[in-house]
């Protein structure tokens, strides 16, 4: 039987320089769960910046594409009820599961934008056991606050 997903949590967005025969920039999204394991996924530079901005409350004098999102769904009646991040082969997808006046629907999602949809709708971010125990970052990989 699989185990219930787990509630996480943002603690930060880094990038970590990493040697493959040649030096690659990675931004990546630390993420904790509700007993304090901490995990941490590779992101695109966009999403990345998207999360940064959700953490710090910055706002923007035209909205980004997750905010425009947002203030679409809301629009529409409905609400963010919550993303959950799994795995899917060599990476990751997210869930976002939608609250619609006609029902609940779940839409897939790049892991990076549920995450920053769900920072602006103040839903819940989940995970699975399968992503939190996932060791993703490769030895010497040096990770740096953005």
């Amino acid at each position: 039987m699989a185990e219930e997903p787990r509630k996480v949590t943002v603690v930060e967005i880094t990038e970590a320089l990493q040697q493959h025969g040649k030096a690659i920039t990675t931004h990546i999204v630390n993420l904790q769960d509700e007993i304090f394991r901490n995990f941490h996924l590779p992101l695109g530079p966009c999403e990345a910046w998207a999360i940064k901005l959700a953490l710090s409350n910055d706002l923007l004098p035209r909205p980004m594409t997750h905010d425009l999102i947002q203030a679409i769904v809301e629009r529409l009646g409905g609400s963010v009820e919550y993303v959950l991040i799994r795995r899917a082969g060599k990476g990751w997808k997210g869930e976002v599961r939608l609250s619609t006046p006609d029902g609940s629907r779940l839409l897939q999602a790049n892991h990076g934008d549920a995450i920053a949809l769900a920072l602006r709708a103040n839903a819940a971010i989940l995970a699975t056991e399968e992503v939190i125990t996932s060791e993703e970052l490769p030895p010497g990989s040096d990770p740096k606050p953005l």
